[in-house]
């Protein structure tokens, strides 16, 4: 059984913070600018090199969003920051990628501390705690670390291939009809309308106080702000408001996300769910309305949040049939096309980096 303990972060890595960096006066390039957001791994954008801007080597260096985010991420090249982004230096030196990932887990497991966005980890970065696993010396264990991370690497491809046993049989083979609705996206021959939100929805919001809830492995699915593994951070008996497992949620910076498993799930106060009021939504079709609140994302965040009160007056473009009713049809076609088309490419990926 492997050890683990708890060690400073201050005493891990050299702590800097990121400046002002003008987005669009920046020069599109190949290096990674990280910026304060919980998508695309913290990229907004690559550029040129900054000459005022500390280039930090990748393979020494962790990137930590900070105010109202609290996301650490490894990248794969050297990268800039910007404002409210910390670079966080091994003082120990160039890690492995398998070792700086094991850190960012560890890192992100504090996340639920820093949600609201007037609390950061500037001044309490230093003195907060993550568990590592140790060896016998009470040294910290790398190469128990290359292994283990090199195990979850494994473990995706795994669950795709298995996915696509259960749901399509090991075919990644498109249907006819989910040829039609590719060709007919491809095409621009779908014709949509406009739907207020209110009129196909109804709301609730979450009850529980994330500082609360402690992790058991046990109970409900605890959804949190984020789009991290779909917003859920683990698994509590807590009693609190239980929703549906097809159920969409948007939390506080307008980040939607929608499960594709039959478990319930309790959210935190400043998320809300969105439930379809015409039907139970298949998962093809709640990730079809999922991507239409994507935009949200853009004009939700830090002192504009996210509510149902703003979005319900919103419209989003659903497929019509040439009856002008919602074409479910259409919608559970398309979407199982990009899937199988999306499943082969991660397995064709995988075989080739194989060989």
């Amino acid at each position: 059984m492997t050890n683990y303990k708890e060690f400073k972060i201050g005493d891990l890595f050299y702590i800097s913070t990121g400046r002002d960096v003008i987005i669009s006066q920046t020069q599109k390039g190949d290096i990674p600018l990280i910026s304060n957001q919980h998508s695309n791994n913290g990229i907004t954008k690559y550029i040129k090199r900054l000459d005022n801007r500390v280039l930090y080597d990748h393979k020494k260096t962790i990137a930590l969003a900070d105010r109202g985010v609290f996301l650490a991420t490894s990248q794969k090249k050297d990268f800039h920051i910007g404002t409210r982004v910390k670079a966080l230096t091994f003082k120990s030196g160039e890690q492995s990628e398998n070792v700086r990932l094991f850190f960012v887990t560890a890192i992100n497991k504090l996340q639920t501390l820093f949600e609201e966005y007037l609390t950061n980890a500037t001044d309490k970065l230093p003195s907060l705690s993550i568990m590592l696993p140790i060896t016998e010396n009470d040294g910290i264990d790398y190469e128990y670390m290359e292994k283990y991370i090199e195990k979850q690497k494994e473990q995706p491809i795994g669950k795709v291939k298995k996915y696509l046993e259960l749901h399509y049989n090991n075919n990644c083979q498109l249907t006819e009809e989910e040829a039609e609705a590719l060709m007919k996206f491809q095409k621009e021959e779908v014709i949509y309308k406009e739907y207020k939100i209110e009129d196909l929805f109804t709301s609730e919001n979450g009850d529980t106080d994330i500082q609360q809830i402690h992790l058991n492995n046990k109970g409900n699915y605890i959804v949190s702000a984020g789009e991290q593994n779909n917003g859920i951070i683990g698994k509590s008996d807590i009693p609190a408001k239980v929703f549906d497992a097809d159920t969409i949620t948007i939390d506080m910076f307008g980040i939607p996300n929608f499960r594709d498993y039959q478990y319930k799930m309790v959210t935190h106060a400043r998320v809300f769910s969105l439930k379809y009021k015409e039907k139970k939504l298949t998962i093809e079709e709640g990730i079809y309305l999922t991507s239409q609140f994507q935009y949200f994302k853009q004009i939700y965040f830090y002192s504009n949040m996210a509510s149902w009160e703003k979005i319900k007056d919103k419209f989003i473009r659903l497929p019509i049939t040439v009856e002008g009713e919602i074409d479910y049809q259409f919608i559970n076609n398309f979407i199982k096309a990009e899937e199988k088309i999306i499943i082969k490419k991660i397995i064709d990926y995988k075989e080739e980096a194989s060989d």
